[in-house]
């Protein structure tokens, strides 16, 4: 079976260096194409969401440091954590090594690097995202998100703090700051220290989610997204709430889920994945990453690095 790979990887070097046409021209059933190529005999790896009628997987970047992950179904909403399947395969795992040990081992222990910046916090603190991500249009436009920040800043007041994105710069993070001075809300971009003590994080529907799940920290999801029917945070379908619920044992499983049955290492070397991309076209799971694929198995901080 051939392994068509999308065009974009071979530019991705800073992102994925090992998948490049030059690196991996040895391998006669692996090429790149510019779109999925609907033939039963080609397996179909795209970068996002995959398309429609294409045999494959999803593959994106997300959730810990140097991670992506790989989704048989769809992603964000539609992704296969969302199902029932999705949940049984949660509740079913028992991780040998948790979530939170490993990511405590990282040298960077979130997905994106933190600043030094520490705040300490004792009420709402709302995980902004970058405006344009494909997370938040995979449910809303830009200026939708926009308003969103404007009523949670409206509804906590100055009980709210903002934890500006890594991304979040110039004027996106002006008019940001702007609508936050109008409520008297206080933001800035800080590192953990601002979830030690604080009620609950407040997403739209951030991948930050997974920085909370291993922090025991509580999170209300206002958006569908990655894990919103997952009972890891409380859904509240575009409301608001006081209440973030009893969420943080379920948060615990789903991250733990995540290093050992989703999230694999962008920094593998070629021979490796080329083995992954091999095992995942004769896979025919809903989780189709094998053990030894798995970000808990292959950390890139102890293997490429």
């Amino acid at each position: 079976m051939k392994i068509v790979l999308p065009k974009y990887l071979a530019v991705a070097s800073k992102i994925i260096p090992s998948i490049h046409p030059d690196k991996i021209e040895k391998y006669d059933n692996i090429i790149f194409n510019r779109g999925p190529i609907k033939d039963e005999k080609c397996f179909n790896v795209a970068w996002g969401s995959r398309a429609l009628g294409a045999k494959g997987v999803g593959l994106e970047t997300g959730f810990f440091w140097a991670a992506g992950h790989v989704d048989t179904l769809g992603l964000y909403a539609n992704s296969s954590l969302n199902t029932p399947a999705g949940l049984r395969a949660i509740e079913q795992l028992n991780a040998s090594i948790s979530a939170r040990e490993i990511v405590n081992e990282s040298p960077v222990n979130s997905k994106y690097r933190q600043t030094k910046n520490d705040i300490d916090w004792r009420g709402v603190v709302l995980a902004l995202q970058n405006p344009g991500d494909r997370s938040i249009h995979s449910s809303v436009a830009t200026e939708d998100y926009f308003d969103f920040v404007q009523m949670a800043c409206r509804y906590y007041g100055k009980h709210l703090f903002l934890k500006a994105h890594p991304w979040n710069s110039g004027p996106i993070l002006d008019r940001l700051k702007a609508i936050s001075d109008k409520y008297g809300c206080c933001i800035a971009k800080t590192n953990h220290s601002i979830l030690k003590h604080c009620r609950f994080v407040l997403t739209f529907n951030s991948s930050f989610a997974v920085d909370c799940f291993i922090r025991d920290v509580p999170v209300v999801q206002y958006a569908p997204g990655y894990f919103f029917q997952t009972g890891a945070v409380k859904y509240t379908g575009f409301e608001f709430t006081d209440e973030p619920g009893d969420t943080i044992e379920q948060g615990r499983k789903v991250a733990n889920f995540l290093v050992w049955k989703y999230c694999i290492n962008l920094l593998m070397d070629t021979e490796t994945w080329v083995g992954f991309l091999i095992s995942l076209s004769e896979s025919n799971e809903l989780f189709p990453v094998e053990d030894k694929y798995c970000y808990a198995n292959n950390l890139p901080w102890s293997t490429n690095n």
